[in-house]
């Protein structure tokens, strides 16, 4: 019989050779990427306040534990986090020569995903803790669950030294095997089970987390149990389309048909199985931020550990000069005893009367210690100045100093670039990180929408709230393609984003169109003011696109119809491109002739409420043309005739 858990039969044999291999790969590497992740979370904040796990790591004062020194681990962890999320990471669901159906497809699953990225707080709280974990550790990781029972998608925040892959099939950086143990609340993976279940009685009889020591707080009343959860990607390309390839039959319930690939998740508990289910995808549900790959293995080299030896070696520093100073700099008097001088009179007093046997200046005499040699301050700084340049960051970046001598806009801009070219590799993991998300997204709601769950996500857009239903996406993979609006392309301030939006639209022949001002929009980062301003102005081209995109669905046109409120002129042009980037798209025929008979009534309803032409009166100029709404003009007198 075969070791591999993956291939097991019977559900003891899957649990048994399944819990052994999760096991051993555990107590193989735990304990030492631990250590390195505890390491480097005293490197960046050594006061002993913070432990992984939860409590406080040493019972010290702050003055007992460090000497003062200039902590650069923890700077450039904070100055790296904060140039990583600032930039909002949108992904983009596109369609290649797509239909309008399949058009309007990916833009329903685009504001399904953001909107399910959106709750989960991608770009607030748990976007920056990946990225903070990015940086301090091996990596940041977000979990991305289906809960079906409860019919939402959950995302958590994954520690990445309780994540496992076999050191062999770890070496290229693509791993079949994932093993991911964690420490889950009882009473919320309870909840993922339906009520009375063998799943629910089985997590109510666990016994209660103990990794060991350092991982359980000695009195901590928290009840939560070590879930493993194992994964074997797919040998082969599996067919997402076919809900047999999840295990399921075409009514969404478990089957034991052969799903055609190898792929397998399991989640167990020490004392039986949770869930066994085929796994189709080519990942697993865990995306993660890898600012800096290392050349072997899966993980990424974190900056405690790229900068320790000159942090510690600050350390040494600063506890010299500490010494240096509480030795030395301290004043001292050499008195004469042949003076006979009263010490008690050396006081703190303001003014005070000596008297002495000898003269005063052979009487007492001030000692001057030598300060810190300024060898060794020297020394602090070139440490300082060779780990900035080590982890690429400029004192510019750190502290917001212009350099000496760049006075231009020009200058700041290319010393801007030239920081953002190197950490090329930052920005693309996080944007890689965010394509990730919101493909596990839609892997997941695919999932949700074979189990059958009954899904919706609320998404906000221009001050309209859209509400986006599972059950009518279409998540065909081969479909779609994913990708995402570069991270570094625009200014982060929003004045130089403004001020780039009208460079823009001024080189332009449509400055000023509706375009530019979606241009506007986009450059200036969604913010409210600009979006304010330009939301009525857009107001005819939305009002026009809206009734085009109704046709489309099948709308009639008595439920579209043009009306002379309209910007009909306006209307005519924005029609024949979309007749023409119809057919270039191959859309059918009946399709495309809707989008043709709204070019006619707008061609009917302008020639109905044009203006007659103006009458020439006989000798004078031509007289006004009649006024909307059929109200006759005032009269104007008839220029005269020409002497």
């Amino acid at each position: 019989m075969t070791d591999s858990w993956w291939l097991q039969e019977t559900e003891d044999e899957l649990h048994s050779t399944a819990l052994a291999f999760a096991d051993d790969l555990f107590s193989r590497q735990w304990a030492e990427r631990r250590a390195r992740a505890n390491d480097g979370l005293f490197l960046y904040n050594p006061t002993g306040r913070l432990s992984l796990s939860g409590g406080t790591s040493d019972p010290r004062t702050v003055t007992e534990l460090i000497p003062p020194y200039f902590n650069l681990i923890q700077t450039v962890c904070d100055w790296f986090t904060s140039m990583i999320v600032r930039n909002k990471i949108r992904p983009y669901i596109l369609t290649e020569a797509g239909d309008s159906q399949l058009q309007e497809q990916a833009k329903q699953a685009m504001l399904f995903t953001e909107g399910v990225m959106r709750e989960a707080g991608i770009w607030d709280s748990l976007g920056m803790l990946r990225a903070q974990d990015g940086h301090l550790f091996e990596g940041g990781g977000i979990k991305w669950t289906a809960d079906v029972e409860n019919s939402r998608i959950v995302a958590s925040r994954v520690r990445p030294w309780e994540v496992f892959v076999p050191e062999r099939e770890g070496r290229l950086g693509n791993p079949r095997q994932w093993l991911h143990r964690q420490s889950i609340d009882r009473g919320i993976l309870a909840s993922m089970f339906e009520e009375g279940s063998e799943e629910r009685v089985r997590i109510e009889a666990e016994e209660p987390l103990s990794y060991d020591a350092d991982e359980t707080i000695s009195g901590d009343r928290s009840d939560m149990v070590a879930v493993r959860e194992l994964w074997h990607l797919p040998s082969g390309a599996v067919d997402l389309d076919n809900p047999l390839s999840f295990g399921l039959d075409d009514n969404g319930e478990p089957t034991d048909e052969d799903p055609g690939h190898d792929g397998k998740r399991v989640m167990m508990l020490k004392s039986g199985i949770l869930v066994s289910e085929p796994w189709p995808f080519p990942r697993t549900n865990i995306s993660w931020y890898l600012p800096r790959r290392d050349p072997i293995g899966v993980w990424s080299r974190s900056i405690p550990e790229t900068l320790a030896g000159a942090q510690l070696e600050l350390l040494d520093i600063g506890d010299k000069i500490q010494q240096i100073l509480r030795r030395h700099a301290v004043p001292h008097l050499i008195v004469w005893r042949q003076a006979r001088l009263n010490l008690q009179k050396f006081t703190n007093d303001t003014a005070a009367i000596l008297e002495s046997n000898v003269p005063p200046q052979q009487a007492v005499h001030y000692l001057v210690p030598q300060s810190v040699p300024s060898e060794l301050l020297n020394r602090e700084q070139q440490i300082i100045a060779w780990g900035k340049a080590q982890a690429g960051v400029t004192d510019m970046a750190l502290t917001g100093e212009k350099p000496k001598g760049v006075d231009h806009a020009p200058g700041m801009e290319h010393l801007s670039e030239t920081t953002i070219v190197r950490h090329t590799s930052a920005y693309q993991a996080f944007e890689h990180a965010h394509v990730e998300d919101a493909e596990i997204i839609i892997d997941v709601a695919r999932f949700l929408k074979m189990k059958g769950a009954n899904m919706s996500v609320v998404y906000g857009e221009d001050k309209r709230m859209q509400r986006v239903e599972l059950h009518k996406l279409n998540l065909s993979r081969d479909k779609f393609h994913i990708k995402v609006f570069p991270s570094n392309f625009f200014p982060q301030l929003p004045q130089g984003r403004v001020a780039m939006a009208e460079k823009l639209t001024s080189m332009g022949a449509w400055a000023g169109t509706p375009a530019a001002n979606k241009l506007l929009k986009l450059v200036a980062g969604d913010a409210p003011d600009i979006d304010a301003e330009v939301s009525a102005d857009s107001a005819e081209e939305r009002n026009i696109e809206m009734r085009l995109a109704k046709l489309l669905k099948g709308a009639t046109d008595e439920e579209v119809m043009p009306h002379p409120y309209m910007n009909l002129d306006a209307a005519k042009a924005t029609t024949r491109k979309w007749i023409n980037m119809l057919e270039a798209d191959g859309e059918e025929e009946k399709r495309v002739e809707r989008i043709r008979d709204f070019w006619t009534l707008c061609d009917k309803v302008q020639k109905q409420t044009a203006p007659p032409p103006q009458v020439m009166p006989v000798g004078g100029a031509p007289g006004p043309a009649p006024s909307a709404g059929g109200v006759p003009p005032a009269p104007v007198a008839a220029m005269p005739p020409a002497a």
